[in-house]
């Protein structure tokens, strides 16, 4: 997981980021994640070393704000124009998927 998180930063956000100006702000930010998903562990082993998956009540909380998250997206573009949540409802279904 780590990997992903690094990967994600250096070549998605941090390339379209104003590093230089931002610098103060990115790499704090980057440590302090890294930190909070250390302390953390929501995936503390591989699927093939567990040999139950256990959830966490961080992690059910954080799905579950996720997902909340989601629905007001969706409700919000159907509010506004119809067309919009046509068109917000498969991009939430869609990154889900992963």
């Amino acid at each position: 997981m780590p990997q992903i998180l690094v990967s994600a930063a250096f070549l998605e956000l941090i390339a379209e980021a104003e590093v230089s100006t931002n610098a103060l702000v990115i790499v704090p930010g980057f440590f302090a994640f890294y930190l909070v998903e250390k302390v953390i562990v929501l995936h503390s082993c591989g699927e093939a070393e567990c040999e139950a998956h256990i959830v966490d009540w961080i992690a059910i909380v954080g799905m579950t704000s996720e997902n909340i998250a989601d629905g007001i997206g969706i409700a919000v573009g159907y509010a506004t124009n119809p067309s919009l949540g046509l068109v917000i409802t498969p991009a939430v279904i869609a990154h889900e998927i992963p």
